[in-house]
């Protein structure tokens, strides 16, 4: 079979390229010298073409099903692999990109009944559609208000409860993971898969964000606790709920806040440092909390 080079073609167009003979071709070089395979010539692998898919990258298992040599084949290939010209390869996976006919992206604005390329719209139109954009409310806003069966006042949450109450960064972390429902308790161990079930093992019920701060009977007494220290110390008299963990308490002493928090951060503290069922049924959650108490309400 007569093979016509094309060595003197100035190489200019990926379909150039492809048509280029592999076998002594000077651009396709490796050690100095170039290449002549000759069971892969009788196998007719002559042209870039018969190398390169449409993609630009290599058909190797097509060329192995085709080689009717393959007593070396594995050394061959990757000598012809290292000659081929890296412009080439390059030139030949860009003309694949340039070819791929992507959808317009299309937006549809604040205000506006049609949508429009993303191409084609301003700066200006980008400012006006985020400024005119109501507030929406996170998502887990509406699930608090649905397990609570009441609208919260979420601006007091967020700030009068959460990032003015305390300067400790741990406290609004943990304050933060809470109202999100990102802490580790049962229900989300097992949704990311990390337990193999969400159960409590003190109680043997779903252990949701709600039994793990409320309903336990492990963290009971120590509300108890509270109660009568806000009673006693305070004087504020309540009944702890899930309400209260989550809304807190109406009132300007943010004293009376701050022990909430560092009662839920030792409930939580407490599952994170016994997390042997058997050391958390022992630990002491009172005594936890006094130090807990001690080492941040003197600060405050």
């Amino acid at each position: 079979m007569m093979v016509r080079s094309l060595n003197h073609v100035s190489i200019i167009t990926p379909e150039q390229i492809r048509q280029q003979v592999i076998w002594c071709n000077e651009h396709i070089i490796f050690g100095g010298n170039t290449l002549f395979f000759n069971s892969w010539i009788m196998s007719n692998v002559l042209f870039v073409d018969d190398l390169i898919d449409k993609q630009g990258n290599i058909r190797h298992e097509l060329i192995i099903h085709r080689l009717k040599g393959r007593s070396n084949w594995i050394n061959e290939m990757f000598m012809l692999i290292n000659a081929l010209p890296t412009s080439w390869r390059d030139a030949l996976k860009e003309a694949v990109i340039e070819d791929l006919e992507l959808p317009p992206i299309l937006v549809k604005l604040k205000g506006s009944a049609l949508c429009k390329s993303i191409d084609m719209v301003t700066t200006k139109e980008y400012y006006w559609s985020i400024v005119s954009t109501k507030f929406v409310k996170p998502w887990i806003t509406g699930k608090w208000e649905t397990l609570l069966n009441c609208p919260c006042n979420w601006s007091q949450i967020w700030y009068n409860r959460t990032l003015s109450l305390t300067q400790e960064r741990h406290l609004s972390n943990f304050r933060y993971k809470f109202l999100h429902d990102i802490l580790p308790n049962g229900v989300n161990l097992y949704k990311w898969q990390v337990a193999t079930n969400n159960r409590c093992e003190i109680c043997d019920t779903k252990n949701d964000i709600c039994h793990m701060f409320i309903d336990c009977k492990r963290v009971k007494p120590l509300w108890h606790k509270v109660e009568l220290l806000l009673t006693n110390k305070l004087n504020y008299h309540v009944q702890v709920s899930l309400r209260t963990l989550v809304c807190g308490l109406n009132t300007h002493n943010k004293r009376v806040n701050l022990l909430i928090i560092i009662a839920m951060y030792t409930i939580y503290k407490s599952w994170l440092l016994y997390k042997d069922t058997s050391k958390l049924k022992t630990v002491c959650l009172l005594k936890m909390l006094n130090t807990e108490v001690k080492k941040r309400m003197d600060n405050e």
